[in-house]
């Protein structure tokens, strides 16, 4: 039954770091998303600033079409965020639940352990009984 557990404990380990794997590339894309909705608003204000300074008819023009773009831009992106909302929280889920399992394994690996040593200092102990016992009887026959 150890070597069972010990099997289950080394399945449930495999599989924690396959749902970590997946939950770090969520991360990641969770990331790169908030970088690029960062980078668009530097983007649109240093635009922004730059038409300010320096303002002709076109480029005012321009930066009209240019600020639409990136707010069809940071729309998308913070649809995508959107989206992985939910699949971040459902891997964060199902990591922790492969975290609690893999702990009711070691839990119970650890109590088996724990009786079976038991098992064997009663053993060892009732050896030195009996021991103890036929020496004390010898002393007297």
């Amino acid at each position: 039954m150890r070597k069972t557990l010990d099997t289950l404990i080394r399945l449930q380990r495999n599989e924690i770091d396959r749902l970590r794997a997946i939950h770090n590339g969520l991360l990641d894309r969770q990331d790169a998303q908030f970088q690029h909705l960062e980078q668009i608003a530097d983007n649109l204000a240093a635009e922004q600033a730059y038409c300010q300074g320096q303002a002709s008819s076109d480029e005012v023009t321009n930066f009209g079409n240019f600020s639409r773009r990136m707010l069809h831009k940071k729309d998308s992106h913070e649809q995508v965020l959107q989206e992985l909302e939910p699949q971040i929280e459902a891997s964060q889920l199902a990591l922790n639940e492969a975290f609690a399992e893999r702990k009711r394994y070691e839990i119970l690996s650890e109590r088996r352990e724990e009786a079976e040593q038991k098992e064997r200092q009663e053993a060892e102990q009732q050896f030195l009984d009996e021991n103890t016992i036929l020496r004390y009887q010898r002393l007297f026959d």
